[in-house]
């Protein structure tokens, strides 16, 4: 790289520690503004749902973009999780590929990875959209099956709106600062790049769940002790407050899946598989 390199980042475009941690700081930060919303502009339970949901929807669709620029072809011997409209033998390494530039300041974009990234996106966003607008359905006593959550979408407060943009463009500076400034695109293929909102996804969704379960029976047993009222905010504090918790760890774990050289743990997890070291 010529010149001199950014503040906070090494010759080859790796962040130093405290780098990292700015970087990281930033995505918490985003994560914890829900929360906040609470006491600074009195958000709802449900107006801090969707802004966690429209938050995954978003991460989807911006490392959806990611993937066009990946290099590398997608590769299915020896892969674990493979996604969806994913040939048996992935993509032709001996075929050439056609690549775009569309922008100057941007990587070339591989036309082969749009035959993956679309329909996965297509029914990544369509199940998210399904899955959220049944709790909001839900929350708000509105009939299953119903169109009636998307009313709470166009409802939101301008701080809320306010907020998603802030959440949206968290991911956008954390795709900059881990995907495109140490050109991970030239190492990984559009496979591994969808892995990287697909995998936090997936364990939200699991640890919901369960956590959902627990919630419910939590305010229950306060509500037949104290009352209904407690029983609210025990499902608001119990609910946000456990979300929270579990998204900062995710997103710890992805962040580390990212930049650390041989991640462990919980981040090794969130690293896309690459098939080239498991043969």
């Amino acid at each position: 790289m010529s010149g001199s390199p950014d503040a906070g980042v090494d010759g080859t475009g790796a962040p130093h520690p405290a780098g990292r941690r700015r970087e990281f700081a930033a995505v918490a930060l985003a994560s914890v503004l829900p929360v906040a919303g609470i006491g600074l502009f009195g958000w709802s339970f449900t107006s801090i749902f969707v802004l966690y949901w429209l938050d995954l929807v978003v991460l989807l669709l911006v490392y959806g973009g990611c993937s066009l620029f990946a290099r590398r072809p997608t590769v299915v011997e020896g892969r674990e999780m493979r996604l969806a409209w994913v040939g048996e033998r992935g993509d032709d390494a001996t075929a050439p590929s056609t690549a775009i530039r569309p922008v100057d300041r941007l990587p070339p974009v591989h036309t082969r990875n749009v035959r993956l990234l679309v329909p996965n996106l297509v029914l990544g966003v369509s199940l998210l959209l399904a899955a959220g607008g049944a709790v909001v359905n839900f929350l708000q006593g509105h009939p299953p099956g119903s169109l009636r959550w998307l009313s709470e979408l166009s409802s939101l407060t301008t701080s809320a709106v306010v907020g998603v943009a802030a959440m949206a463009g968290s991911h956008c500076l954390d795709a900059y600062w881990g995907y495109f400034r140490p050109r991970r695109y030239e190492q990984l293929s559009a496979h591994m790049v969808l892995e990287i909102p697909i995998r936090p996804i997936l364990l939200l969704f699991a640890a919901s769940a369960v956590g959902y379960v627990g919630v419910l029976l939590a305010a229950a047993a306060v509500g037949a002790v104290v009352g209904d009222a407690a029983a609210y905010r025990t499902l608001v504090t119990l609910g946000v407050g456990g979300f929270t918790m579990v998204k900062l760890v995710v997103d710890w774990g992805r962040f580390r899946a990212e930049r650390a050289d041989d991640p462990g743990g919980l981040a090794a997890w969130f690293t896309p598989e690459d098939p080239r070291e498991s043969a």
